[in-house]
């Protein structure tokens, strides 16, 4: 999972009292200005620095906090009859950590509901939806949920402990192999197939979310996006299209209420490119210039980015990507069929 550094930095100054709102926003501004103007954008702690409100040794101190990774009143806390061990992950709804289970010593996952959002309606129903999902999912591709709980006024769920990394986090290495983009993308397609099966699209299929162990033993994770078919589409209760914009279907980026499996299918399709390639095919910094890009441009064949990937695989990935949705595989079922056909192929060498 990604977490904003800038964020985060800004929320450790402020808790530390060590900068006020004004000087976080005039910061802010002066980084807006420099992207607009075609700049790289400061870090926001480098900007407090040159501006005299924080010296290099009191940025540095903050940033120790958070290499050392995990705020020290969560870590080592008995929650529910689980011990805290390490932060694994953080997302906008709160931490996932690994914690440890005292009665029979086995590790578990624990996601936290992050103390700013705990008492905003919308996003504890996410959380809690996302739990609820889990706990009536039983896939082996699917990240397993244990039990839901509340302690102090936060909520936290319990899952199975993923000993490994995200899909995100090893594609920071560059793109991989045919045969192992192709076996991870079909279990990708077995849990969507599992999912719709079940009445339910995922509507957050990308790298972050897709959890590698072992062995190249796939878990799809983090369902808090999910609804049946046929439900709320791409809008929330607030009116904000929701998904991760270089991985959406074209119908969630309009914000279409009819979302169905076969935009998982692109946002996988989307994935499987990343892999291939080595970043997704639209890649702008600004979100509106790659929501757009999903919404007028067809996705241009992997082979145009990597000409040594075979013509049978390039085909696969242009039909699961297709802006219409008649054009891209009707269902899960069809594209693992096709899937395994390649994955032989490619496993043969």
């Amino acid at each position: 999972m990604e977490y904003d550094r800038d964020a985060w930095f800004c929320q450790a100054a402020l808790r530390g009292r060590a900068v006020d709102l004004d000087a976080i926003h005039d910061a802010a501004q002066e980084q807006r200005r420099q992207r607009h103007q075609g700049e790289t954008p400061e870090a926001i702690q480098d900007l407090l620095v040159r501006r005299g409100v924080l010296s290099r040794e009191q940025v540095e101190a903050l940033l120790a906090r958070f290499r050392r990774g995990d705020p020290p009143r969560i870590r080592g806390r008995v929650i529910g009859g689980y011990r805290v061990l390490r932060r694994v992950g953080r997302g906008g709804m709160g931490s996932v950590y690994e914690a440890q289970e005292l009665e029979s010593g086995e590790r578990v996952a624990m996601k936290i509901i992050a103390r700013k959002v705990c008492d905003d309606p919308v996003f504890t129903e996410r959380f809690l939806r996302e739990a609820r999902i889990a706990l009536t999912l039983f896939h082996e591709n699917i990240v397993a949920g244990r039990e839901i709980g509340v302690e102090s006024g936060r909520y936290y769920f319990v899952m199975e402990f993923v000993d490994g990394r995200s899909l995100g986090e090893v594609l920071r290495g560059g793109n991989l192999p045919e045969a192992r983009s192709v076996g991870i993308a079909l279990q990708v397609a077995l849990a969507l197939e599992y999912a719709s099966g079940r009445k339910l699209v995922h509507r957050d299929i990308k790298p972050d979310n897709i959890l590698v162990g072992g062995a190249d033993r796939v878990k799809l994770c983090d369902l808090g996006l999910a609804r049946p078919i046929g439900g709320e589409g791409g809008i929330t209760t607030s009116g904000v299209t929701v998904g991760t914009p270089k991985y959406m279907s074209p119908e969630q980026v309009r914000g279409e209420r009819s979302i169905d499996v076969r935009s998982d299918i692109y946002s996988l399709g989307i994935t499987l490119w990343h892999m291939l390639v080595g970043e997704p095919p639209f890649n702008d910094e600004s979100p509106l210039v790659v929501a757009a890009q999903h919404l007028n441009d067809e996705v241009p064949p992997p082979r145009t980015r990597n000409p040594a990937i075979s013509p049978s695989l390039d085909h696969l990935v242009t039909r699961m990507t297709r802006i219409e949705r008649p054009a891209r595989y009707q269902t899960p079922a069809e594209l693992i069929r096709d899937l395994r056909v390649l994955h032989r192929l490619l496993a043969r060498g």
